[in-house]
C-alpha cells in the first residue's frame, strides 16, 4: 500500500518529488487522451454496434456527469483523507471501465465502461491539481497550472490523434494500450516520495459541508464556477461538435490528425503561460485566450458555406487557433482557485472542475438541436456563449483586483 499523503501544506518543490509530480502530469494526460479518443473513432465504433455515429456521442455525458458531480466532493475529502489514497482508489475504478469498454459488444455496454471510468476518474482529477500546488511554491503556482494546461490541451489534442491511427488496427486497441498505462502511472506514484504534513481531523460530512458553504459564500468563487462551465460551453462544445462534423466526410486517420492541431497550439499556450503571466500579467493572458476563442469561432463559421460543405483546411486553421484559448483559460481560472484559499486547494479544484465538466457533459445535449440544422448553426450558438463568458471573465478580473 502506497504511504499517504497529506493535504495543505506548502512545500519546497525540491528536487525529492521530481517522480511525484512527473506521474502527476502522466496520470492527468491519461483522462483526456482516453476521454477525447471517441472523438476519432465514432465511425468504427458505430460500425461495430450498427448504431448512428450520434449515438456514439452519448458516452460523453456518461462519462462526464459521474466525473463531475464526483469531483465536488473528492478534492475536499483528499484535504482531510490524503491525496494519494483518492487518488488510486479512482484509477483502480477507472481500470475497471476501461476493461469493459474493452471487451463491451453493444454500445450499452460501452456506455457503461466510459460511466464507470467517469466514477473512477472523478476521484483522480482535481486531487492532482492539489498535489502540484501542495509541492510548488506561490509563485510557481501559475507556471505549474500552466503546464498543466499543456498537458490536458496537448492530451485532448493527442487522444483522437493516436485513436484515429489505432482505430486502422482496430478501434479496442487503444483502450487495451491505456488500461497498461494507466497501471503504470500508479506504479509510478506509489514508489514516487510523498510530502509528509498534517492531515485534517475534520472528516464529518457536516464538516465537509462547512468547506463548501465557506468558499461559496465568496463571489469570486461563484464567477470561477460559472466560467469554467462557459468554457465548456464555448471552447469544448467547438472541439466536440467539429469532430462530429468531421466524421461525416473524413476517414478517423485524417480527422485524427486535424484534431491533433489543437493539441500543438495548446502545449505551445501551456508551456509558456509561466513565462507570459510574468512577463505581462495574468489577466492579460486570459484576454489572450477569450480573443483565440473568438478568433476560432469565427474562422469554423465562415468554414462551412451556405450549402452546409466544410472546407477542412479552415477547419484545420480554425482548431488550430482553438488550441491558444484551451492552453490559457482554464489553466488561469486554476491558477486563481489554487491561490485564494491555500488550506482549500483539493475542495476549490474539485468545485472549479466539478463545473467545467458539468458543462462538457451538457453540450451534446445544449447543442444538439442546432446541429440538426448544420454545424453552422452550431457555432453561432456557441458564439452567443462566448459573448455571455468574456463577461464573466471581465466580472472575474474586476473581483480579483478586490
Amino acid at each position: 500500500m502506497c504511504a499517504l499523503a497529506a493535504g495543505s501544506k506548502e512545500m519546497d518543490g525540491d528536487r525529492s518529488y521530481i517522480l511525484l509530480n512527473l506521474s502527476t502530469y502522466f496520470i492527468f494526460a491519461i483522462g483526456p487522451i482516453v476521454g477525447n479518443a471517441v472523438l476519432a473513432q465514432l465511425s468504427p465504433i458505430a460500425i461495430d454496434f450498427a448504431v448512428d455515429p450520434t449515438s456514439v456521442l452519448s458516452a460523453i455525458p456518461a462519462f462526464m456527469i459521474p466525473f463531475a458531480i464526483i469531483q465536488l466532493f473528492s478534492g475536499a475529502i483528499s484535504d482531510v483523507r490524503g491525496r494519494i489514497p483518492v487518488i488510486l482508489a479512482g484509477l483502480s475504478t477507472y481500470l475497471v471501465g476501461n476493461t469493459i469498454i474493452v471487451f463491451s459488444a453493444t454500445l450499452i455496454q460501452f456506455i457503461f465502461g466510459n460511466f464507470l471510468g467517469g466514477v473512477g476518474f472523478g476521484f483522480v482529477n482535481p486531487v492532482l491539481i492539489a498535489v502540484l500546488t501542495d509541492t510548488a511554491k506561490r509563485s510557481e503556482v501559475s507556471k505549474r497550472m500552466g503546464l498543466l494546461g499543456a498537458v490536458a490541451t496537448g492530451s485532448v489534442g493527442l487522444g483522437p490523434g493516436i485513436a484515429g491511427q489505432l482505430a486502422l488496427i482496430g478501434w479496442r486497441t487503444f483502450y487495451v494500450l491505456f488500461v497498461f498505462l494507466t497501471l503504470f502511472g500508479m506504479a509510478a506514484m506509489c514508489m514516487a516520495n510523498k510530502p509528509q504534513g498534517d492531515i485534517s481531523v475534520r472528516t464529518s460530512v457536516r464538516e465537509l459541508a462547512a468547506i463548501f458553504a465557506e468558499e461559496l459564500r465568496k463571489p469570486i468563487v461563484i464567477l470561477l464556477m460559472l466560467s469554467s462551465f462557459l468554457i465548456s460551453e464555448t471552447y469544448g462544445a467547438l472541439f466536440i461538435w467539429t469532430s462530429r462534423s468531421l466524421a461525416d466526410f473524413v476517414e478517423p486517420s485524417v480527422s485524427g490528425i486535424i484534431l491533433l492541431s489543437l493539441g500543438v497550439s495548446g502545449v505551445i499556450a501551456g508551456l509558456s503561460l509561466g513565462q507570459l503571466v510574468e512577463r505581462f500579467s495574468q489577466k492579460t493572458v486570459l484576454y489572450s485566450g477569450l480573443l483565440a476563442l473568438v478568433l476560432s469561432n469565427l474562422v469554423l463559421i465562415f468554414s462551412v458555406d451556405s450549402s452546409g460543405s466544410a472546407n477542412p483546411t479552415m477547419i484545420g486553421a480554425g482548431i488550430l487557433i482553438l488550441g491558444w484559448a484551451g492552453g490559457t483559460l482554464s489553466p488561469n481560472i486554476n491558477t486563481y482557485s489554487q491561490t485564494i484559499s491555500p488550506g482549500h486547494r483539493g475542495a476549490l479544484a474539485g468545485m472549479v472542475t466539478f463545473a467545467l465538466f458539468t458543462g462538457r457533459a451538457l453540450v451534446p445535449a445544449l447543442f444538439g438541436g442546432f446541429f440538426e440544422t448544420g454545424i453552422r448553426q452550431v457555432y453561432l450558438a456557441i458564439l452567443v456563449a462566448t459573448g455571455i463568458l468574456i463577461v464573466l471573465v471581465l466580472l472575474l478580473v474586476r473581483s480579483v483586483k478586490k
